[in-house]
């Protein structure tokens, strides 16, 4: 199974785009036609594979997330600790939605 992560386009050059995911900046190829700076993007193997409303954005985070919290419940974290855990290490992503 091959996931594509959700970020934010921050820069638009060509048929190159910088794409912000979770604080990270990555160089993706534009798969899809009209992204302009600001669009949230679907990324895989560095290729724009879609483009997402806001809506679409926060519940693939919410999607992330609930996955990550379980990985740490199997882990042997109590669902609040990893609740935590997950919410803090989310939350430069979070900050997305806040530009």
């Amino acid at each position: 199974m091959c996931w594509g992560i959700p970020g934010r386009v921050v820069e638009v050059e060509g048929m190159y785009a910088k794409v912000d995911v979770g604080g990270t900046l990555i160089d993706a190829v534009l798969g899809v036609d009209d992204i302009s700076v600001g669009d949230y993007v679907v990324v895989h193997a560095g290729l724009v594979v879609g483009k997402l409303s806001r809506e679409e954005f926060i519940e693939s985070l919410q999607t992330l997330m609930e996955l990550q919290v379980a990985n740490y419940v199997d882990e042997g974290l109590s669902e609040s600790e990893a609740r935590k855990i997950v919410l803090e290490k989310f939350r430069s992503v979070l900050s997305l939605l806040e530009m």
